[in-house]
């Protein structure tokens, strides 16, 4: 079974800073909307990747901790708390952003980590026939943006807003 990190104290990704984040290097992140479409995704994953390089997350708990950090270490963690603090956005932490908003409404992120074009395209073929929107890849410095936001209206219940 992936690891899954529902509201647990998990952290996800290991970082210096235990229980944070980090920038998902060489890995693909898309939304899924259901249960059913995750269940649809790792079916279709489990078989080119190990569990080890498949993460689902969802719940408050992990919107929490993907918020408190940049995800990246050293001077560029402190550039980019810098241009947070000045109330300035980048692009990589406005998709940050987006994906917290996502498990805050109640959807689901899963990251795969794929190091080659091959296995990323896999990722993404498991991940679009299962019906994940808000796909990207994070390559070390890089995001290449593969499928747009596509669902038409948020989870029920949801009302956040990005803080």
């Amino acid at each position: 079974m992936p690891k899954s990190h529902a509201d647990d104290k998990s952290p996800g990704r290991s970082t210096p800073h235990a229980g944070q984040p980090t920038y998902p290097e060489h890995a693909l992140l898309g939304v899924l909307d259901t249960p059913e479409q995750v269940k649809c995704a790792l079916d279709a994953l489990s078989g080119p990747f190990l569990e080890t390089e498949i993460e689902v997350l969802c719940g408050e708990g992990q919107a929490d901790r993907l918020r408190t950090t940049t995800g990246r270490t050293g001077l560029l963690d402190k550039a980019l708390r810098v241009v947070q603090s000045l109330g300035m956005w980048n692009d990589e932490l406005e998709v940050k952003a987006q994906y917290e908003k996502a498990l805050r409404d109640g959807h689901i992120v899963v990251l795969v980590e794929a190091q080659s074009d091959d296995r990323k395209q896999l990722a993404v073929e498991a991940l679009k026939g299962c019906g994940g929107h808000f796909i990207n890849y994070f390559g070390k410095f890089t995001r290449e943006r593969i499928a747009p936001w596509t669902t038409a209206q948020p989870a029920p219940g949801s009302t956040t807003t990005r803080k």
